[in-house]
Parts: C-alpha cells; structure tokens; sequence
C-alpha cells in the first residue's frame, strides 16, 4: 500500500464531551503533505489548532491511519467561555476511496479534560 495524499482541506462536523455529545459543530482540516513532512491546521467553531507531530500508518489492514498532537487556541473573541487553550491527540481513519476522514481526538485531562468525534469529508 502506498502512502496516501491527504493535501487539501477536508471539512464536517464534530461532536465533543464538553457539549455531551449534543451538538454538531463545523470543523475543518487543512492538510499539507511532502515526502518528509505532513501538517495539520485545523478550524473549528471557537478554536483552532496546529499540529506538531503527525504519522501516518499505511499498514494495518485496509486502513489508513492517521496520528497527530496538536497545539489548540481558543479565539480571541471566545475569551469569556469555559474551556482553555491545551494540547492534544487525534486518531483519524482515512477512507481514501471515498475521501473520508473519521476518528477521534483525546484532550490532555491536566487542563481540558474532553474528548471528541470528528466526520470530515475532502473538499480540494
């Protein structure tokens, strides 16, 4: 299996602990990919992130994985909410054939103790 091309954005939705598992947020990952290198950018609704380590796995059966931590800041203008800016860890599925990304993200408990589910689908 060859390592896949994930450049381009990729763009759903995501449920997270914080909100219960009630709502369905817009979230957006930006992927830029070289033979050496992969970086993930990512928007969400209050947030946005950056990775710092990214992998990906192509050998695990018919499925491709990807693993990445990452910085998350909250927006300015989100300043008076209730969560903080933290570090994290996401385990995303790629369904290359239907240019899907599914998995999950896992926040460091010692200031954000929440964790997610993330449904993205590759726009360009």
């Amino acid at each position: 299996m060859l390592t896949p091309n994930l450049i381009g954005t990729w763009k759903g939705n995501f449920r997270s602990s914080f909100f219960e598992f009630k709502d369905e947020f817009p979230a957006e990952l930006i992927i830029e990919q070289t033979w050496t290198e992969i970086c993930i950018q990512g928007k969400f609704r209050h947030s946005k992130s950056s990775s710092y380590t990214t992998s990906i796995k192509v050998r695990d059966g018919a499925k491709v994985k990807l693993f990445y931590s990452y910085q998350n800041e909250k927006n300015p203008e989100q300043s008076n909410k209730p969560f903080s800016d933290h570090k994290g860890y996401g385990s995303l599925i790629i369904n290359e054939k239907e240019q899907k990304i599914e998995g999950y993200y896992f926040n460091n408990p010692s200031n954000n103790n929440n964790h997610g589910i993330l449904h993205l689908t590759r726009v360009s």
